[in-house]
């Protein structure tokens, strides 16, 4: 079948980082700026995030400190208040953007996130917890500050092409955390301090990239004033889209926390995997971080919200229904010898992890991207920020609520919010369409006239 002509070839657009401006069009010299921004915003993230969301790591570490110190300090503990933190920050973050400024603001959340890392260098627990609470709002005002820039390096066209290359480069992070889980877990880190010093070093060149990142620009108009953004967050919850859009937010918090946090712990702790099954996390986890990277390949190829939005949809029903015949209740809080309908084997745990990956990445790149189309402007930062705090609010129930409810209640409600918002998610994106050629037609005639 023909490609469309309004379809985005990454292949080509990348080739243009090859070519010297002197012999690109203006357009391609516009995509070209676009991509290679997109490559600095993505390494940035990956090496300033990689530590400070490598929780398995991080209690690794903490593991061996306890065992030499007799001092315990959960890493657990501190991501549970930096998800509180985050969520509440949410509410102002989008205001503090505003006056601090993009750049700054990256600046501002790489340096709070190195020194949260720098602090496994001798760990202490009253200073990791302290600085896990302004983790949270560093989180928030990364991610926050991340999606406008995604938006200002991106054209309608390329805008879900962009997020899905963010992510594939993200997911570099993720692929090596569990990567190293899964080799080393259960054994004694002796080079802590030689560690923590490459990830310090690795996070600090994060920072300095952030700069050299074309973000919205405040003295052009592009980005609100605070007053605006708090004003501009009042329109965005009335609007009839963004309720259209709050079944498919609900559900990636839910989503989240399960292929995070219930899918993982469970699969860890079924002891007839045989072996060592605590470290089938780093295997689970390196899985899903290789469905992301398919699913933002297959998102860049798809190039259209309502297929991604389908793809992803299909891969977490099936990944739920698998975990549904294979996964006891029992095993989300302790290790158990229960069979749920299934003997457990560890091919059809793969397949579910590998799908949890792809099905997240598909609908979050949906979800941003239909953000993108529908709020783009000053006040975008509202948007981004609203959509984050009911996903992290969300994420945190399911977290909250998961250890006393049955697997089979937890998978049935994702399940029926998940169908309940897809048809809204489809009828956004279908009148999104619809406009654009309208407004294409509109052009044409007028040239004609």
């Amino acid at each position: 079948m023909a490609r469309d002509d309004d379809e985005v070839s990454l292949i080509s657009d990348i080739s243009t980082l090859l070519v010297s401006d002197t012999f690109l069009s203006e357009d391609a010299r516009k995509t070209k700026k676009h991509i290679r921004h997109i490559f600095k915003l993505g390494l940035a993230c990956t090496l300033v995030i990689f530590f400070p969301i490598s929780g398995c790591i991080q209690e690794t570490i903490l593991k061996s400190y306890e065992e030499k110190y007799n001092i315990h300090i959960s890493a657990f503990l501190a991501q549970s208040i930096q998800s509180i933190s985050g969520a509440f920050a949410c509410l102002y973050v989008p205001a503090f953007l505003a006056l601090a400024k993009p750049k700054p603001s990256f600046v501002i959340a790489g340096c709070i996130h190195l020194l949260y890392t720098a602090s496994f260098a001798l760990p202490n627990a009253i200073a990791i917890y302290c600085i896990s609470g302004f983790l949270g709002f560093a989180g928030s005002l990364l991610w926050t500050t991340h999606g406008i820039t995604v938006i200002h390096n991106s054209t309608k066209k390329t805008l879900s092409r962009n997020y899905s290359l963010f992510f594939i480069i993200f997911q570099i992070s993720f692929l090596v955390s569990n990567g190293y889980i899964y080799v080393s877990y259960g054994s004694i880190d002796e080079h802590v301090n030689v560690t923590m010093l490459i990830m310090i070093a690795l996070g600090l060149l994060g920072v300095i990239i952030f700069p050299f990142i074309s973000t919205p620009r405040p003295a052009a108009g592009e980005i609100a004033k605070p007053k605006e953004m708090i004003l501009g967050s009042v329109d965005i919850l009335k609007s009839v889209d963004y309720w259209m859009l709050m079944p498919l937010t609900i559900y990636l918090g839910f989503e989240v926390a399960l292929h995070l946090g219930v899918f993982p712990t469970a699969v860890s702790s079924l002891n007839r995997l045989g072996g060592n099954p605590h470290q089938l996390v780093g295997l689970m986890g390196l899985l899903t971080s290789i469905g992301k990277i398919v699913a933002g390949v297959s998102s860049i190829f798809l190039n259209d919200p309502s297929k991604n939005a389908f793809s992803g949809m299909l891969a977490h029903v099936i990944a739920m229904f698998l975990t549904f015949l294979y996964i006891p209740t029992e095993a989300i809080t302790k290790d158990t010898w229960q069979i749920a309908y299934l003997e457990p084997s560890i091919p059809p745990l793969a397949i579910a992890a590998f799908l949890y990956g792809f099905g997240d990445v598909a609908m979050f790149t949906t979800g941003f991207t239909l953000l993108g189309l529908l709020f783009r402007g000053q006040t975008f930062a509202s948007a981004v920020a609203i959509f984050n705090f009911i996903t992290l609010g969300s994420s945190g129930v399911l977290f909250a609520v998961s250890g006393n409810l049955p697997i089979s209640a937890i998978l049935g409600v994702c399940v029926l919010i998940l169908l309940f918002g897809m048809p809204f998610l489809f009828k956004i994106d279908r009148r999104l369409k619809e406009d654009t050629q309208t407004n294409t037609d509109q052009l044409l005639n007028d040239e004609e006239d």
